[in-house]
């Protein structure tokens, strides 16, 4: 049986330091409610992460959520992340914000629609914020209501390095393995979408462009969001951790490309209503998938855990092989329970996969 070597990657804490994404969720905070000690600490943000609820315009609608009915007392935010996480674990609101909504109890409009900067303020300043103005005003055809520079290509970092960039592009080049990038970043919609790209955030093509990884397939959250909007649906109910966006990923990288037929595939995959034996994953059936995940948060490994118990179920060989990417403690400690192995350094981690049986440079 022939071996074909897959390899995922996220963005955020993976091929980027985030560091625009942390500074807005305070600036945002400050602008909305001033500049005061009951602000979340960077411990008490990864913490959200940790547990689950690592989309920073869920993060940061949510800790505004908190402020404004602190009543001169700081949140217990590592308490209520815990809540959240406990919600989730019993199925009862997987979505985040509004999981704080039944939590607080509460009349918050702007939770209901996190994900977008037309039904939220709290997103809208943030965005602006990350932005700056005319990439806001471009993007989303709306006026500028804050003055600064673009922080996401001024404060982010690559993390990593030109030789692991062109390790990859190497690998990509060969004929037994295949990588594609999926993140719940924003971004354009797919190329086969053919429409209007307002309202979609580049931040994703950003950072790729960044990390010189350009020309590499993406499921960002442009791609989801358009495949909602195909299907009726909300966005947030197909990226991690629901599978569809994990099915795309790993249909959009056998390919490597996206089209209509890809992402309907993905999509029946996703709500349990198609067949892996009647999309792409058929042609691959005869051979065994290495799938090897470079993530810094639970909320995407678990989904592409899924997948492959649903592989497997279906007479697909697959291996799967976790690789944690993180420095806090409490994002190191959640991805234990997930991962084979956790590293400080994405670099380290590209250098263990290649290092490792399953992928051969």
């Amino acid at each position: 049986m022939s071996t074909l070597n897959v390899m995922l990657f996220d963005v955020d804490g993976v091929l980027v330091e985030p560091r625009a994404y942390r500074i807005s969720i305070r600036r945002t905070l400050e602008v909305l409610l001033g500049s005061n000690e009951m602000l979340p600490e960077e411990s008490e943000i990864s913490y959200f992460e940790s547990r689950g609820v690592h989309d920073v315009w869920d993060i940061t609608n949510i800790v505004y959520a908190l402020l404004s009915i602190a009543n001169g007392t700081r949140p217990g935010y590592k308490a209520f992340a815990d809540e959240l996480a406990a919600s989730a674990s019993r199925g009862l609101i997987t979505h985040p914000p509004l999981a704080a909504v039944e939590l607080l109890g509460g009349d918050f409009p702007f939770l209901h629609g996190t994900r977008s900067v037309y039904k939220s303020h709290v997103t809208k300043l943030f965005q602006n914020i990350l932005l700056g103005p005319e990439i806001f005003k471009s993007t989303y055809d709306l006026p500028s209501e804050f003055s600064g520079p673009s922080l996401l290509r001024a404060e982010d970092r690559a993390l990593l390095s030109q030789a692991s960039v062109d390790q990859l592009k190497a690998l990509r080049a060969g004929s037994d393995c295949k990588i594609s990038v999926y993140t719940a970043r924003p971004s354009h919609p797919p190329s086969c979408s053919m429409g209007p790209k307002t309202g979609y955030s580049p931040e994703a093509e950003v950072a790729l462009d960044m990390v010189g990884m350009s020309e590499f397939p993406l499921v960002g959250m442009g791609t989801m969001e358009w495949v909602a909007g195909w299907y009726d649906k909300k966005s947030e109910d197909l990226v991690k951790p629901n599978t569809t966006q994990a099915y795309t990923a790993l249909l959009c990288a056998l390919q490597g490309s996206l089209d209509n037929d890809l992402l309907s595939q993905a999509y029946l995959l996703g709500n349990g209503n198609g067949n892996p034996d009647n999309t792409l994953l058929a042609e691959y059936k005869s051979a065994t998938l290495n799938i090897t995940v470079f993530e810094d948060t639970v909320s995407g490994i678990r989904p592409m855990k899924a997948v492959v118990e649903r592989l497997r179920d279906c007479g697909h060989a697959v291996n799967l092989t976790c690789l944690g990417i993180a420095k806090d403690p409490s994002k190191r400690e959640a991805l234990q329970a997930v991962c084979q192995s956790i590293y400080e350094d994405t670099n380290e981690a590209v250098n263990a996969a290649l290092a490792s049986r399953k992928v051969h440079s």
